[in-house]
């Protein structure tokens, strides 16, 4: 099938399974439809930008145009860059909400969504999710999130609870280090 539009979609797999790369090929087929991109990413926006050239000349035009915008998480907890057990504020979202809302965006790639759907009491985690994926559908913006492969219990409960409100659900696999990468839907619409 693919993906819908204005709907979110997860992929989920270990570090070096290609995640990164699925996520600026779903902006680039956005961009050559005339969509206006996002990529948040936990890597510092100068090296996106360097990673998006290597994709060929019009994701590097497409950057210089302002037709993709690369964040990167530090824009939006000033000075908690370095943490890696960090959530974001709620004013975190509301930045990001009026730069999709101000620049058109209309597809976007978050890298992971970890800090955004981690919540203090593991028990209001469900409930965290479901808002946030909902806010980027009311958004109309056709949103690809990234998720690390869990291996925590908490971990677990995020991607269950992501699973749950997301029509589609990815998971990339290795055969064996520097294998091939095995696709994997394990949900569309519902089906697993």
């Amino acid at each position: 099938g693919g993906v819908y539009a204005g709907r979110c979609w997860l992929l989920c797999g270990p570090s070096g399974s290609g995640k990164s790369a699925i996520a600026l090929q779903f902006l680039a087929q956005g961009i050559r439809t005339g969509q206006r991109a996002l990529l948040l990413s936990a890597r510092p926006a100068a090296d996106s930008a360097i990673w998006a050239a290597t994709y060929g000349p019009e994701m590097e035009h497409a950057v210089e145009r302002g037709e993709l915008t690369l964040l990167e998480y530090s824009h939006f907890v000033p000075g908690r860059d370095s943490e890696t057990n960090m959530m974001l504020p709620t004013e975190g979202f509301l930045e990001l909400q009026d730069i999709i809302e101000s620049q058109a965006v209309r597809r976007m790639a978050i890298d992971t969504v970890v800090p955004w759907v981690a919540a203090a009491q593991p028990e209001l985690v469900s409930e965290h999710v479901f808002s946030f994926v909902r806010a980027f559908e009311r958004l109309r913006c056709t949103t690809l999130l990234t998720l690390p492969r869990p291996v925590s219990p908490a971990a677990f409960r995020i991607k269950n609870a992501l699973d749950d409100v997301v029509p589609v659900s990815v998971t990339l696999s290795r055969e064996q280090p520097g294998g091939q990468t095995i696709w994997t839907t394990t949900k569309y619409l519902g089906a697993t």
